[in-house]
């Protein structure tokens, strides 16, 4: 039952990390576009008008510049841990349902 308990609590330490990781480290708001920091070290800029320049290219209205995370941890633990199936889907798959069976 301990080592149960031991893989238990592993994991929830490696979710807490990456749920730490995707918090809003900071936000900018300048000249049509909102920049959100994050703590994994990546950023991600929304486009709030059309015609802004950024980096020397020109977006409009709702486009989303994301870059990629930094944190070395985050990346192995997100890559790990959040590009499994979840459980109903796999079962679903393992059965042979397809959503289109509905």
């Amino acid at each position: 039952m301990g080592q149960y308990t031991d893989k238990v609590n592993a994991y929830m330490e490696i979710m807490e990390y990456i749920e730490e990781g995707n918090k809003c480290n900071a936000l900018e708001a300048q000249a049509g576009r909102l920049t959100t920091w994050f703590n994994h070290g990546g950023m991600s800029v929304e486009i709030l008008r059309d015609g802004i320049e950024y980096e020397g290219t020109v977006y409009n209205k709702g486009d989303i510049i994301e870059s990629e995370p930094m944190d070395e941890l985050y990346i192995k633990y997100n890559t790990e841990y959040n590009s499994v199936t979840p459980l109903f889907e796999g079962i679903k798959q393992f059965f042979g349902k397809s959503d289109s069976d509905d």
